[in-house]
């Protein structure tokens, strides 16, 4: 029999008894209690897949809780294949996603809107869990399969399957993690929240991981500013995972001046680029800060790509190679390539992503997606080096430049006072070459981008 995720996640955790795990709606829940619902859930799903003709898929539209976590260990355990969706979802792209992956049987959280799922036959948390079902024997296997979806910034999100290879690599590269002297990583005393999505790869991958080590985690349902703020200081969390939207409110809100967030340790921030400003502000802001760290993943090539080292990083870079992951540049185009134990393939992967090297320390620097490249008069030009000049104007809340249906016409759209046009265009004008130059800035009141903070610039013309 091969290893199995679901039963070395438990087998670990089983150790940290009575210690609080989860902290849910101001419920703590401990690794006791947490391995009892996972076996609880195991019971339902093992039930219901025996009861079932065909292959048993099940697709998930929760709101982060213990449920859902308990549900996709439970999942590994019995050996099926688990969706975890979004549940904000319309009821278009519920129907999609549900076709895309085959699911056969959906689970829906309480609090989600049931009237999208008209016509979908569905089976509630609470319904489940106050059914009655027998314990089952303990038969793990290496069949569990979790099914995500990429963030679709570049175009319509894809499906990856996520295998017990890869669950179970993500355990090895946690523990390598831990033992480097490279790299910060949690530790049983810590106090862990953030805005991590649990449908997401990225989100998922860093909670289990968090639990594994023996951690404390705050569960954060959807984002509200004050709410965040007072957890923070209740709990007196010490290592926050951000996204870059939420880094730029803890780097620049007044509001986080009005909590005591004195046992903050650490920050991690990823799933997309954050400006360099932010990361000075955070430094300034918080001077008893031990880590500020960059992260660098994707849900194809590994959650865990990169990250920054032990310190306050400047944010120029996302830092060395993880354990178990190489790195290496295309010479023709610049891409970033990985070869990673927690990869959907083996062998080097395409990431998507432009990069370089840096001189003294040798990380990785993002500078732009090889799908963004814009072709002007000939001359390749990357959109993110002119929304950093862009951004650089004092009153820009935000940026995108893209290329417009008319050849060679370079468009930004901005969020902020529509009397800075003229100095956008100056400024871009003094800093760079002339087939970098803007031939118009659009004033708008939001940019599309998504829940990770993330540009879908395939949107841009819209």
């Amino acid at each position: 029999m091969g290893r199995n995720f679901g039963f070395e996640f438990l087998e670990e955790v089983s150790k940290f008894g009575s210690k609080t795990g989860l902290i849910w709606r101001d419920t703590e829940i401990t690794f006791d209690d947490l391995r009892k619902l996972v076996g609880k859930w195991k019971n339902i799903l093992e039930t219901k897949k025996k009861r079932s003709t065909n292959f048993f898929r099940v697709s998930i539209f929760c709101q982060n809780s213990p449920d859902i976590l308990a549900i996709i260990i439970a999942s590994q355990l019995v050996g099926i294949t688990v969706i975890p969706l979004n549940p904000s979802y319309k009821k278009y792209e519920i129907e999609k996603y549900l076709r895309e992956s085959n699911s056969n049987f959906v689970i829906v959280g309480d609090d989600v809107d049931l009237e999208k799922f008209e016509d979908i036959g569905i089976h509630t948390i609470s319904e489940l869990l106050s059914e009655s079902f027998a314990e089952e024997i303990d038969e793990s296997n290496s069949t569990g399969v979790i099914v995500f979806f990429s963030s679709g910034t570049t175009g319509p999100p894809k499906l990856f399957e996520y295998s017990q290879r890869i669950m179970c690599s993500q355990i090895d590269q946690i523990k390598a993690i831990q033992t480097s002297p490279k790299f910060f990583s949690p530790v049983e005393s810590d106090i862990c929240y953030g805005v991590l999505p649990f449908f997401h790869a990225g989100g998922l991958i860093t909670i289990l991981s968090m639990l594994y080590t023996g951690c404390t985690v705050v569960i954060n349902e959807r984002w509200n500013d004050n709410e965040f703020l007072s957890n923070c200081q209740k709990y007196r969390v010490t290592v926050l995972f951000l996204v870059p939207p939420v880094l730029n409110f803890f780097a620049n809100h007044p509001l986080v001046s009005s909590f005591d967030l004195s046992s903050l340790k650490t920050i991690f921030v990823g799933a997309a680029a954050s400006p360099p400003e932010h990361f000075s502000k955070i430094a300034e802001r918080f001077p008893h800060l031990e880590n500020l760290i960059q992260l660098y993943g994707s849900t194809e090539c590994g959650v865990l790509i990169c990250s920054t080292g032990k310190g306050i990083t400047n944010g120029k870079s996302v830092g060395l190679p993880y354990p178990f992951v190489e790195l290496k540049l295309r010479v023709e185009t610049g891409e970033i390539l990985v070869k990673s134990k927690t990869s959907v393939e083996e062998g080097f992967m395409e990431t998507g992503d432009i990069g370089c090297f840096s001189y003294r320390l040798n990380e990785l620097m993002i500078i732009g997606r090889l799908k963004e490249m814009m072709k002007v008069r000939g001359w390749q030009v990357n959109p993110v080096e002119i929304e950093e000049v862009v951004m650089k104007v004092n009153g820009v809340v935000d940026c995108a430049v893209y290329q417009s249906d008319i050849p060679d016409k370079l468009i930004a759209k901005v969020i902020g006072n529509p009397d800075l046009k003229q100095e956008i265009m100056t400024i871009v004008k003094e800093h760079l070459a002339s087939y970098k130059q803007l031939s118009d800035v659009v004033f708008v009141s939001e940019l599309p981008r998504n829940s990770s903070g993330k540009l879908m610039r395939h949107h841009l013309l819209q």
